[in-house]
């Protein structure tokens, strides 16, 4: 059996530095490394590590905690471990040839599955979106929450770039599909009252493929390049290394939790919560998310998600209504992209 490697040290550095323009945005905490032969005769590295991201490098919200490496060799191994020890002895960041020689080795990742707690709320009874007058009233609810709260739509619309009837009009043309209608889903109290809502879809093998095709108004269009673009590199690294992706993509079972809701935190808490079952029930194997606010990174971290990629919303800009260019969002938050295994 291989000896057990284990230590702590404060170090910086990106979870995966070629995805992560600005590596000061990612400080890693707490790590614990554990190097062992596994059952089959491999070798695996088992990383425990907590991230910190953080525009300003001094506070922030965590984003990251245990994950398993698997190595093709026990030299790959040696080469995760050696990467560690360098930050042990005072490198503070990973060179791009260490980059290279890491990424280029063959590391992949292989996700927890998620763990779901039990219905929260019981007297809140979920009902998915395709009864055409609770999908109105839902994508309402989740319209006028993004426009009062999400990051991305509330600049955009207080820089007098976008309406509050164009971020209607994208959600509504989005859940025109069967498919998205039927995997997006309300919370309804014994009155009947919305007290959270998602909009959910199965993502698209390629930008081509999807099988619907969503109206995006020009005050939207910033919000969807942004997106767009991180979406490209990180869906590309998790293509590469997250084990069983790529091969769940292809063949349509990996969901996009696209909007979450809700009338108080419980409320977009279960319906958060609902969507990954509502994923699960359907035999999805991923998830991914694009968390744009806060409030979302803290419930992927609560079902510890893997922080795959993050941009920064200062580093796009777009032109207010006098044509003065300006960040698409508050300058010291960014967007965490996100994946969860069912």
């Amino acid at each position: 059996m291989s000896a057990q490697i284990e230590w702590k040290e404060w170090i910086r550095s990106p979870r995966n530095p070629h995805l992560v323009k600005r590596p000061q945005h990612f400080i890693i905490e707490d790590v614990l490394v554990n190097n062992r032969d596994s059952e089959n005769g491999g070798t695996e590295v088992i990383i425990k590590v907590c991230f910190r991201h953080t525009v300003d490098g001094k506070s922030g919200f965590v984003v990251a905690d245990n994950h398993r490496i698997i190595c093709n060799s026990r030299d790959d191994a040696a080469s995760i471990v050696r990467l560690f020890r360098a930050a042990n002895a005072g490198v503070t960041s990973f060179e791009p040839p260490v980059q290279t020689g890491i990424l280029a080795s063959g590391v992949n990742v292989l996700l927890t599955p998620l763990v779901l707690p039990p219905n929260g709320s019981p007297e809140w009874r979920i009902e998915n979106l395709t009864e055409k007058s609770l999908r109105s009233a839902a994508s309402k609810f989740i319209c006028d929450r993004f426009c009062e709260k999400e990051p991305l739509t509330f600049t955009l619309i207080a820089s007098g770039t976008l309406r509050s009837s164009e971020v209607a009009q994208y959600i509504e043309s989005c859940m025109v599909s069967a498919e998205v209608s039927g995997l997006s889903l309300a919370l309804l109290d014994d009155a009947g009252a919305i007290m959270g809502a998602a909009m959910n879809e199965i993502l698209p093998e390629t930008e081509e493929s999807t099988s619907h095709e969503p109206v995006i108004p020009d005050g939207m269009t910033p919000v969807v390049k942004f997106l767009t673009m991180q979406d490209r590199s990180a869906l590309e690294y998790c293509n590469e290394r997250l084990i069983g992706f790529r091969e769940a993509w292809q063949k349509r079972l990996v969901g996009h939790h696209m909007m979450v809701a809700g009338a108080s935190v419980p409320g977009a808490e279960e319906a958060f919560r609902s969507s990954m079952q509502v994923f699960r029930g359907r035999g999805l194997e991923f998830v991914i998310v694009e968390a744009t606010n806060p409030w979302t990174v803290s419930q992927c971290e609560k079902y510890k998600a893997l922080a795959v990629h993050t941009l920064a919303f200062k580093d796009f800009l777009v032109s207010d209504a006098s044509g003065t260019s300006c960040p698409i969002g508050p300058a010291d938050q960014a967007s965490v992209f996100y994946v969860l295994r069912l």
